[in-house]
């Protein structure tokens, strides 16, 4: 089963890099070699395919620690496609088994709050989807 995140990223690099290729001509023969301008042209668009490399690679982590602990193909797939990219695997386990107003834990920063109610919701939404066929919504 294709993961559709995934083919989504490859399409994505697919148009970055294609959009930065040499242009041919009519005659089939291709155009000058890019100039330093042209490179400074394209600055932004090589720093953004690094940034998506680098989000590509948290994401790709994330869901096989999440394939490692939890082993749920459908679970591990939702979760990791709505969870922040800011949440690491380990974080995300952390924040949603920190029990509120436990006495035994300093209380959380409101971000870090913030994380931890929406992991909650997702983590209740992923297990309807996966375990209970429900839908889990956008």
């Amino acid at each position: 089963m294709v993961n559709p995140h995934r083919a989504r990223w490859h399409l994505l690099l697919a148009a970055l890099i294609g959009s930065v290729a040499p242009a041919a001509s009519a005659d089939g023969e291709h155009a000058a070699p890019p100039s330093a301008a042209d490179y400074e042209y394209l600055r932004p668009g090589f720093k953004a395919l690094e940034v998506l490399e680098e989000l590509k690679v948290v994401h790709d982590r994330r869901g096989a620690d999440c394939m490692s602990a939890i082993g749920h193909e459908r679970f591990c797939s939702c979760l990791n496609d709505r969870l922040t990219l800011e949440l690491s695997f380990p974080e995300y386990v952390v924040l949603i088994t920190t029990v509120a107003g436990d006495a035994g834990r300093l209380p959380l920063p409101p971000a870090k709050q913030r994380h931890r109610e929406e992991a909650l919701h997702l983590r209740d939404l992923c297990v309807a989807k996966a375990f209970h066929g429900r839908s889990a919504g956008p």
